[in-house]
């Protein structure tokens, strides 16, 4: 009796898998055909239309396996669909997981989220239909979780190692909701046989019939709505789970930048700068190079403040970044060291006469009359200049020796600039 309603249970599951599988198959030729879209500016297209056809090819395959079970159901065992089954799943599931390979192609953080989005909501979606057969559920989503894993893994991110740990998190709570999904489902099929077995008997007795139909009616609206409630508690919690790992990472990603950078002009910091110094003066003795260290400050900074107030004196920062940073390569450093003073660092390609065409450069672009709410404002800068290895060896020792010629220059002509010397050192007391 026990073997009989298992064998009942079982060809009821499959025939719910069987049920879905035309609209879930050609809502993911949809799905994996929009990803295309969106991915084909940033991906060879050769590999996302060998992807696409194996997702096409995979889907139709369980679209007429379906169509196959409708009309000759009864020339293959239970046990046999289900096989079948299971091998069309892991086929479009190693395709899917597949598509993980995307990852490591698209440089695009935005893109990068995007897949792995989209497989979590594959991977929830097959929960809702695939669930009421572990096996079929597992072979599916298991492709997709290690090709996600691996390519989370295998990817140089500073956040792989949450991003994994989310992931795992998320494969446990998932193979938990799937297994009660299932057995809550088993367990109504059970109760189902057993309601039709109830039903068969207590036709023999006309005056129960009534109260028998009664109570399979109530217990047909009460697995609806459980059904119906879990599936929206999942649903709840898929979604949960995304926006808190969005949340989490814009959250980590504003702090690392305001940790390194001036919330004002966008620039680096003094933590950041101190930080490149070492790297370019490391870098430079290994190639025997040469390092210019401008220091800038602002002439005239202080009236603008006081005349026009300190939403005047910040636009003026702000265009002075904007300018600095207009002026230099990509690959030179511009940095907010503090109040109006500026920090540039290059990298000497032309000897000392660049570092001076560069200052000279730099004054006559700050000199340029700024219009800050109808008011023309203008300011100068002083330009403080010392030179790796000529005036030293040490970050500190570069930036002490620059603000010194800047002070220099400062307290005797303004809108100049100097190249360190010895004589500096008695005019300004020690940077900070």
């Amino acid at each position: 009796m026990g073997k009989a309603v298992d064998q009942w249970n079982l060809s009821r599951r499959i025939e719910l898998v069987y049920e879905n599988t035309y609209v879930a198959n050609i809502l993911t030729i949809c799905v994996s055909f929009l990803l295309i879209l969106v991915l084909y500016n940033h991906i060879p297209a050769h590999l996302l239309l060998s992807w696409f056809v194996l997702i096409v090819v995979f889907s139709t395959a369980r679209i007429l396996l379906a169509w196959f079970y409708r009309r000759r159901k009864e020339t293959a065992s239970t046990e046999t669909w289900v096989r079948r089954y299971i091998l069309a799943s892991l086929a479009s599931g190693i395709a899917w997981g597949c598509s993980s390979y995307f990852y490591f192609l698209v440089t695009d953080p935005a893109l990068k989220a995007l897949i792995v989005i989209l497989l979590i909501g594959i991977i929830a979606s097959a929960m809702i239909v695939l669930s009421a057969i572990l096996r079929i559920f597992f072979s599916f989503i298991l492709p997709v979780f290690t090709g996600l894993i691996l390519a989370v893994l295998l990817n140089d991110d500073p956040n792989a190692t949450y991003l994994f740990g989310g992931l795992l998190l998320y494969l446990i709570l998932i193979t938990q909701a799937g297994r009660r999904t299932s057995q809550y489902l088993y367990d109504c099929m059970q109760l189902q046989y057993e309601n039709e077995g109830l039903v068969f008997n207590l036709k023999k007795e006309n005056t129960q019939r009534k109260k028998v139909q009664q109570q399979l009616e109530k217990h047909q609206h009460e697995l609806e709505a459980i059904v119906e409630r879990r599936t929206s508690q999942l649903q709840y919690m898929n979604n949960v789970l995304i926006e808190e790992n969005r949340i989490r990472k814009k959250a980590e990603e504003k702090l690392k930048h305001l940790a390194y950078h001036d919330d004002l002009t966008r620039l680096p910091n003094r933590l950041l700068l101190m930080d490149r110094l070492t790297q370019a003066v490391a870098r430079a003795n290994r190639h025997s190079l040469e390092l210019a260290l401008l220091f800038v400050d602002l002439d005239g900074f202080k009236q603008i403040n006081d005349n026009y107030g300190h939403h005047a004196g910040d636009a003026i920062l702000k265009g002075v970044a904007i300018r600095l940073c207009s002026s230099l390569r990509e690959e030179d450093t511009v940095a907010r060291y503090g109040g109006d003073e500026f920090v540039v660092l290059v990298e000497l390609e032309g000897g000392w006469d660049a570092a001076e065409m560069l200052a000279k450069k730099l004054i006559d672009v700050l000199a340029k009359p700024f219009i800050i709410d109808g008011q023309v404002l203008a300011v100068a800068c002083s330009i403080g200049i010392s030179v790796f290895p000529h005036h030293g060896n040490e970050v500190k020792e570069l930036l002490k020796k620059a603000d010194s010629a800047m002070y220099n220059v400062k307290s005797k002509e303004q809108s100049s600039f100097r190249f360190y010397s010895e004589e500096d050192d008695s005019e300004k007391p020690e940077l900070e």
